[in-house]
């Protein structure tokens, strides 16, 4: 009968990362506060959908996620003001 020895492995060493420039953290930071602002205004689209069909319900639940998610944002304060509304 031959026995299998199983192998211990040690430690994957992750690779280094290079430093990112002060320059390019701008730059990443900018990007992602433009696709976070973007997906404000998606989610707060699809909330006024929700109001044009007539699902207020779903609608004051997504634009209450928007308001808290999304703070200080435009779509935050359009949010807020649709809620007012219902």
């Amino acid at each position: 009968m031959t026995s299998i020895k199983s192998k211990k492995t040690t430690g994957s060493k992750k690779k280094s990362q290079p430093e990112l420039t002060e320059e390019e953290k701008q730059e990443l930071l900018e990007q992602t506060n433009q696709i976070r602002g973007q997906r404000a205004e998606n989610e707060l689209e699809l909330a006024k959908l929700f109001l044009e069909n007539e699902k207020p319900d779903i609608a004051l639940r997504r634009l209450k996620e928007i308001v808290a998610e999304y703070s200080g944002s435009a779509a935050a304060t359009e949010a807020k003001s649709l809620m007012k509304k219902l």
